[in-house]
């Protein structure tokens, strides 16, 4: 039996399109057999006809996505040149203190880190790669880089697929999602432990030894706070810190913001590993994945039987 012919944009003419097409598929199996019906291709789907307006919260969405990722390179790039520069401070104050703590082998480590972050990356892209050729929309959502690629490069798939992400009516299915995620992105997070306790270091060597002005201070602070701790010196002490040299400043900024957004994936993966047990005991599979999978699976049916449903309507309004 012959396959049908395929127009230019790619819909399948024998059904008249690929929501269409899908629906054709759909009935066309037994509904008493419990099997997952096959999605169309991601990039063979209409997303255009009869759909509504984009929103601009949906517009800010995905240039926010657009944005963090093309930060990603400049991240890593901006890591390393912090780390070459901690180093030769370190060098050019000889620094005692600090350089306890960053023996000579710390860059070997920082730089076993790195690596770790980057071979995770490509192997995140070596299957996000196999999605795009194929188009899965499974794919799609359940792997990053494939699902930045796909939102980033049209608006309505991005729309499409932070529906099925972020299903708003399932409070439940949301809260799978974020365990499923945050315990797939666990690697992410250990590798960058070492990285983190050098920032800590700078960040900790910038406000109590590094900084001059604090050392102008020092004996002032000493007289008014000396039944206190040192933590009570670092308020005080911040004002005058952020007025000295540029570049220590710039640094100081940076690993601040690194730690806090680290400090938030540790503690969303702190949550999740103790959200997970719950879940396994709430879901109806024997495993978070396939019920993720499933709920792809389910929202996706919903989505593109509702986008035929407006087809439907505005063909007949049209007629």
């Amino acid at each position: 039996m012959g396959q049908p012919e395929q127009d230019i944009s790619g819909n399948d003419s024998a059904y008249g399109s690929p929501v269409t097409c899908y629906n054709h598929h759909r009935h066309s199996f037994d509904t008493s057999v419990s099997t997952s019906v096959p999605l169309p291709r991601l990039d063979c789907i209409d997303f255009t006809f009869g759909a509504k307006p984009i929103s601009l919260f949906t517009r800010i969405g995905r240039w926010y996505l657009l944005i963090s990722v093309r930060l990603i390179p400049l991240l890593y790039c901006l890591e390393i040149v912090f780390f070459s520069l901690l180093f030769a401070m370190v060098r050019m104050h000889n620094n005692v203190e600090l350089e306890s703590y960053m023996p000579a082998i710390f860059s070997g480590i920082l730089a076993v880190s790195l690596v770790l972050s980057l071979v995770l990356v490509g192997v995140d892209y070596r299957s996000a790669r196999r999605i795009v050729m194929s188009s899965s929309i499974k794919g799609a959502v359940m792997n990053h880089l494939a699902y930045y690629y796909f939102s980033t490069g049209c608006t309505r798939r991005y729309e499409f697929l932070s529906k099925i992400r972020n299903s708003g009516d399932k409070m439940f299915d949301s809260l799978a999602f974020f365990v499923y995620f945050r315990l797939k992105g666990w690697k992410y997070v250990v590798t960058q432990i070492p990285r983190q306790w050098g920032y800590m270091l700078f960040v900790w060597w910038f406000i109590i030894v590094g900084n001059p002005l604090k050392h102008q201070r020092e004996s002032s602070l000493h007289d008014t706070n000396s039944d206190q701790g040192i933590g009570s010196n670092l308020l005080p002490a911040i004002p005058d810190m952020l007025q000295s040299n540029t570049l220590p400043q710039a640094m100081f900024i940076m690993a601040s913001l690194l730690i806090l957004a680290w400090m938030v994936q540790l503690a969303s993966l702190m949550i999740s590993v103790l959200i997970y047990p719950v879940l396994l005991a709430l879901i109806p599979m024997p495993s978070l994945e396939g019920y993720c999978n499933d709920v792809i699976q389910e929202r996706t049916e919903q989505l593109l039987i509702e986008m035929n449903v407006k087809r439907y309507e505005s063909q007949t309004i049209l007629v």
